[in-house]
């Protein structure tokens, strides 16, 4: 994919929507609390532990649907899901996947999930989203099914980018950090930091 193309933008501005809304800075939709809405003291009346969060857009499907002959296929399925991790930071700043998420932070991304329908009427970047890994999985079918042999389609102009003539979009290189904070028992201030989008 290219990183000035229309898919690239779409991917970016998606990614980078979810943390706004995560982070409260742009409202979700009734019902859909952001991370940091969530985020309370704890029992003891200590604050809570803090940690670095990862949130990221994955598929959702459900086994494609497909007549016996194999000659019709269907995309079954929402298409799309938040999925999340926490982190840990090594020494000299280097962040450590540890897969596993806690309580609140899966919380955020299986409602961002759960809601994603109603999100994305409010919002028409995540139906774009959702477009994209459509095509992307039609895209995976037709190779795996090696549908263009069976139909002697070369797909010549789709096969070659320069020919296509797309657009050439201006896709930013950096974005600004999401910034956001709450102050808990008027005691305790919290603060959210998003920052970078990475697409793989």
């Amino acid at each position: 994919m290219s990183a000035h193309s229309h898919a690239a933008q779409v991917l970016l501005f998606a990614d980078y929507h979810m943390k706004l809304i995560g982070m409260g800075i742009v409202d979700g939709i009734d019902g859909m609390p952001s991370y940091l809405e969530t985020v309370q003291i704890l029992a003891d009346g200590s604050p809570p532990p803090m940690s670095i969060l990862r949130w990221w857009f994955s598929m959702q499907y459900e086994p494609v649907g497909v007549t016996p002959a194999r000659d019709f296929y269907s995309l079954r399925g929402q298409g799309v899901q938040v999925l999340s991790e926490n982190e840990i930071l090594a020494a000299q700043g280097k962040r450590i996947h540890t897969r596993p998420s806690d309580e609140l932070n899966k919380q955020f991304a299986d409602s961002f999930t759960a809601h994603f329908e109603e999100i994305a009427k409010r919002y028409p970047i995540y139906e774009e989203l959702r477009n994209l890994f459509d095509i992307a999985l039609i895209l995976s079918l037709v190779e795996q099914e090696g549908l263009r042999e069976q139909v002697g389609w070369h797909g010549t102009w789709f096969a070659d980018r320069n020919a296509l003539g797309l657009p050439r979009m201006d896709i930013p290189t950096t974005v600004e950090t999401v910034v956001n904070h709450r102050i808990l028992n008027r005691k305790y201030l919290v603060a959210g930091i998003s920052g970078g989008v990475w697409i793989d």
